[in-house]
């Protein structure tokens, strides 16, 4: 699907979130987009590395670290390590990650 329609489309879903909902972004990469509301960004993308010392460059690409990350406006970023690997099936200093998350209401 072209990048344009899935604007209108999340733009369509977001257009009923009310201030008192939860929004948890699902976003392949960590790139934070500020127009997009969002209390919680779950994104993946560079494999924590995949391989030593690789993890520095894509620190320095995406400007984020993996793991939790509170940003400055106080949403929250998850990277995920990853559980494959990209290009070379290997992984050297950056184990593979299934995460679970629980989200509980403050109620």
């Amino acid at each position: 699907m072209p990048r344009f329609h899935q604007k209108i489309k999340s733009d369509r879903l977001l257009a009923s979130v009310t201030r008192d909902d939860f929004i948890v972004l699902l976003k392949h990469q960590p790139v934070v987009d500020s127009e997009t509301p969002f209390d919680l960004q779950l994104s993946g993308h560079i494999h924590g590395g995949q391989i030593f010392p690789f993890v520095y460059l894509t620190c320095l690409v995406y400007g984020v670290h993996t793991g939790l990350t509170r940003l400055a406006d106080g949403r929250l970023l998850y990277v995920n390590l990853g559980a494959g690997t990209c290009g070379p099936p290997i992984r050297l200093f950056a184990p593979p990650e299934i995460t679970l998350i629980t989200i509980e209401s403050k109620k």
